[in-house]
Order: C-alpha cells, then structure tokens, then sequence
C-alpha cells in the first residue's frame, strides 16, 4: 500500500481510492477495547472525510480472528454514569458505520463474534475465509447481545435470529452466506484480492447513484436500529452493574463454567 498510518490499535493503509483498516491485536483475537472503538472511529472519520478515498476495507490481523469481540475482561468497575458513558461511546461505532458516505467492505480472516460481527453486518459487503465464524455470544458470559438484534430478526426472520440471540451459537462461514449476512466465502489466500476486486468494480462505477443508494438503504437501516440502539445502553449498563456479569468475568478469567443466579 502507498501510505500507511497508525490509530492505536488501528493501522491505515492507502492506495488508489481505497483505505484498509486492520484490527490489529491478533494475540487477542483483535478484541476490539475503548481505545480501539476510539481509533476505528476516527479513522473511518478521516477515509470517509477524504475526497480521494471511494472504498473502505476493514480487516483483522492474522488469520485467527476478525474480530473477537469487545474486550470486556479489561474493562474496571465503573460507576454507573461512567458505564453508561462506555456502552454509548461503543454504539456510536455502529451509528457512524449506518451513516459513512463511502462503500464500506469487511474482509472476515476468522472468527467475528459480538462487535466483531457487527461491524461485518453493518459493512456494505461482507467476504468470508471458510473457517470464519459468526455469533453473538455475549449472554453466555453474562452481557446483553449487542444492539442489532432488529436487523437479525429482518435478515434471519424472528425464529432464527432468537436461536441465534438465546443459544449463543456460532456459525460458519456457509451457513452465514446462505443467512445471507456474507456475500462470498473464499479460500484465505483469496480474501484480501476479492475484496479489492470487489472495491476496484464499485470504484468504476457512477459515483452519484452508489452514493444517493447507499444513503437511502442505510436510513431505512438507520430507522429499524434506533429504538434499540437507545434500548441496548441501558440494557447494558444495567448489566454491567449485575452479579452475573461479575459472575461472567470471573469464570471467563478462571476458564470455567459460569453460575448465573438471575440478578
């Protein structure tokens, strides 16, 4: 790539009207902390704010993970006002993901899971390496899925998408596409040059019409996503202040079982 610069944990890379952002913590599955939320945000800020940027490409670093998720083992007791303050900050990704004006393409290299699939759903277009997995398992650690579930049930319908929601299963990389959340699965060598094949076709595109598309189909996502967007930071911050949640924690940190009592 022609130009690269660094967001923290976020590495930016550029060439010929396309941005690549890499997740890169691989030794921790690329679990995505505030600060990560923090230099994703800006740099998706910086390539959507730059006249000569058409495409953004957002993968993980290594060939483990896309993205394991939020990092909550490393997050300190908050108040609750502190708590609340988190959850909103982390939302806004998603919000600011709804509403970028450039064509966004997530390029999944392993496993997607909480925040991680996410961000692969709220992505334009989605390539997957056949072993890649896909889920939402926070509530098997004590913490509320994510704020997405309006989308799962539209993509899914209401049956799968709660199968999927209460049993915290996973899925790969096939049954995602068939779901329709990916649009390709592909060998690992293949990834990255599909997905800048599939930048290089919209690039040479009229840029007018993607843009006044991709504007209206986000705002009727924009719509279906509000109310829940709100719903998920209480519903979170409320979590986070539970002995469940601490319950989670402390069995994910001790490798076993956790013992949730319901409070």
């Amino acid at each position: 790539m022609a130009m690269r610069k660094d967001y923290g944990e976020i590495i930016c890379q550029a060439r010929d009207g396309v941005v690549l952002l890499t997740l890169n913590r691989p030794q921790k599955l690329n679990s995505i902390t505030p600060e990560a939320f923090s230099g994703l945000s800006q740099a998706l800020k910086d390539a959507d704010g730059d006249q000569d940027t058409k495409i953004i490409i957002i993968t993980g670093a290594g060939n483990r993970a896309f993205c394991g998720g939020f990092d909550v083992l490393n997050v300190p007791d908050l108040p609750t006002s502190e708590s609340r303050l988190l959850h909103t900050r982390n939302l806004e990704l998603n919000k600011q993901l709804i509403g970028m004006s450039k064509v966004t393409i997530a390029a999944v290299n392993g496993m997607a899971l909480g925040a991680g699939f996410e961000i692969s759903l709220l992505c334009d277009l989605t390539v997957a390496v056949s072993s890649a997995t896909f889920g939402m398992p926070e509530s098997a650690i004590g913490v509320y899925p994510g704020s997405l579930a309006p989308l799962l049930c539209q993509l899914l319908g209401h049956k799968k998408a709660k199968e999927l929601l209460l049993t915290c299963r996973t899925i790969d990389a096939a049954e995602a596409m068939a779901l329709g959340m990916v649009n390709e699965v592909l060998p690992h060598d293949r990834l990255m040059d599909r997905a800048f094949e599939l930048a290089k076709k919209i690039i040479d595109t009229a840029p007018l019409p993607v843009a006044m598309l991709k504007a209206r189909m986000n705002s009727l996502l924009r719509v279906l996503l509000e109310d829940e967007m709100s719903y998920f930071v209480e519903a979170q911050t409320l979590i986070f202040s539970s002995s469940d949640f601490r319950e989670g924690m402390s069995a994910l940190r001790e490798k076993r079982k956790p013992v949730f009592c319901g409070k």
